[in-house]
């Protein structure tokens, strides 16, 4: 059977035996999926016995891998596994038909009735806020960064900060939607899947943002008054209380000298942004980052959106937490220096990349933040608007000055500072 069927459905012999020695003794065994409709009439002429044509559906995808994680995927029974396909399938998949029927007692069947037939419910639309241009580019983009360093794991997100549309994502390691593996390469496919390609990395995973956490704290010291012609001397180390705080590279041993804020930004100081953290304290630095959005889920309509880590639940002040106080309130006795000082460049806090990003957006947007979000409009199947997912206020993260001269500073970075190759 597998010598004349293999190269009539485009499989090779050798696994197609496999598979039927794999199914032996079972009711039947699936030989191939989603047949070309072009082959059908050739399979049909052969007569083998045993063979049969199923018809079915499966839902494609033009774009290929293009916003995999963004789109998710569904099985060959048509449920959603990932993605927006899972998180929004009771909009997406309608109601089928069915026949109402009633019953005099619970534990007999039920009857039909005559004309009790119940129309099916169309699912709606849902319209994403991606740019499919400029998710195209993202995504080329990653596909030869990921060929060029070889990352684990990578991300990419473009956002417009007036709004919240997020325009472009990518997540690396990327998946084919559309490829449904059989057997125990099913099994296999299904396992990777779950644990790795199939993660969102933009949205779902946390971890320490590092440096790119000096532009807020920049932003959070200006609003708060601190002169950003303070210097501070680093000499590549710094006590703070416990293991010694670090610069980065040669500058560890050489130290930065004299840097001021835009320094600290354009060379990346850590010494002198563990000293502008401290001058900061833990109270205004930490309200900063929750009115940031940090340390809460960015609401963007995502599945399984990350929260992060910034305050711990010791450093609250007890008696008003206990008080029921909605601000939050910080025991500055409860936090160690150091604790503060690690703080400034992005060490003992987790984000996601879209918590940092709608964080950072506010700055191109004259210090206003707007909450990120993928769903633009929910439409009826005839085109008509359904739903417009209402966005909560904006919040001023910080004064306009304040934005324009972070901004001054991170164009310093790129232009004569460690961004540079980047750029």
């Amino acid at each position: 059977m597998a010598s004349q069927l293999g190269p009539l459905i485009g499989v090779d012999v050798a696994q197609l035996q496999k598979r039927l020695e794999e199914r032996k003794g079972r009711q039947y065994a699936v030989l191939k999926q989603w047949l070309d409709v072009d082959l059908v009439p050739a399979v049909r002429a052969a007569g083998i016995d045993g063979i049969n044509l199923v018809p079915s559906y499966r839902r494609t995808y033009p774009h290929g891998t293009l916003a995999c994680h963004i789109l998710g995927t569904r099985n060959q029974f048509h449920v959603p596994l990932s993605g927006l396909e899972h998180r929004y399938r009771l909009l997406l998949d309608g109601k089928p038909s069915a026949t109402a029927s009633v019953s005099n007692n619970p534990s007999s069947a039920a009857l039909g009735q005559d004309d009790s037939m119940l129309p099916a419910i169309a699912g709606f639309d849902i319209v994403l806020t991606l740019d499919l241009a400029l998710q195209r580019y993202v995504d080329a983009a990653m596909d030869e960064l990921c060929q060029r360093e070889t990352p684990k794991n990578a991300c990419a997100i473009v956002m417009d900060p007036t709004n919240g549309d997020i325009l472009a994502m990518a997540s690396r390691p990327a998946f084919d939607p559309e490829q449904q593996p059989l057997g125990n390469e099913r099994r296999k496919a299904t396992q990777a899947l779950s644990e790795d390609n199939s993660s969102n990395v933009a949205v779902e995973t946390e971890y320490e943002p590092g440096s790119t956490m000096k532009v807020l704290l920049a932003a959070a010291a200006l609003d708060s008054g601190i002169s950003p012609s303070v210097t501070h001397y680093c000499t590549g180390r710094y006590d703070a209380g416990g293991q010694p705080i670090n610069c980065w590279g040669r500058y560890r041993v050489e130290g930065h000298g004299s840097v001021d804020m835009q320094h600290m930004i354009a060379m990346s100081c850590n010494v002198a942004a563990a000293k502008i953290a401290l001058e900061l304290g833990p109270q205004k630095y930490l309200e900063f980052l929750q009115k940031a959005g940090l340390g809460q889920p960015p609401g963007a309509g995502f599945p399984a959106e990350a929260t992060g880590s910034v305050v711990r639940k010791e450093w609250l002040d007890k008696d008003a937490a206990s008080s029921g106080a909605n601000r939050l309130v910080i025991n500055a006795k409860a936090i160690s220096r150091r604790d503060v000082a690690v703080m400034g460049f992005g060490q003992g806090l987790s984000c996601s990349a879209l918590q940092l990003t709608s964080a950072v957006s506010a700055l191109a947007n004259g210090g206003v933040r707007n909450r990120p979000r993928i769903i633009r409009q929910i439409l009826n199947k005839d085109g008509t608007v359904f739903r417009t997912p209402t966005q909560p206020a904006p919040v001023q993260l910080c004064s306009p000055q304040t934005a324009k001269a972070v901004l001054r500073m991170m164009i310093a970075a790129v232009e004569r500072g460690t961004a540079k190759v980047a750029a």
